[in-house]
């Protein structure tokens, strides 16, 4: 019926370039995205590795599918190791969308530095975040 992984199993993506490529070793991965799902939970989208302009379309295309589903969204940064201002944009327009459809976009666990760049763009002001 639906394209998504059932309620409470994790999906998985890995952001960047399509084609073929030699395996890459998990901790050298530029981005793995995961969605879990739990009935009458916000979705959580995890993201690991790093969120750049290699891969910023790809987390803004997961995003995009979660909003237009009316759902709200909780992104958790935990495991990201880093963040350009694609990656940044990509979480702002993400909150925007949301919002438009009366929506949240709550950013969870990110690492000092990415509250510090949160901070320096003026993102800490409009995504609220879960320490």
């Amino acid at each position: 019926m639906g394209d998504g992984p059932a309620a409470g199993q994790p999906s998985e993506r890995t952001g960047g370039s399509s084609g073929s490529r030699a395996a890459v070793p998990p901790d050298l991965e530029p981005l793995r995205i995961t969605i879990e799902r739990d009935d009458g939970a916000a979705p959580v989208v995890t993201l690991s590795g790093e969120l750049d302009l290699s891969c910023a379309r790809a987390v803004a295309d997961a995003l995009d599918g979660l909003v237009r589903e009316g759902a709200d969204v909780v992104i958790d940064l935990a495991e990201l190791r880093f963040i350009d201002s694609s990656g940044l944009s990509v979480l702002a327009v993400a909150r925007r969308d949301a919002v438009e459809r009366g929506g949240t976009v709550v950013l969870r666990h990110p690492s000092a530095n990415v509250v510090k760049l949160l901070a320096i763009s003026g993102l800490d002001q409009l995504l609220p975040v879960e320490p």
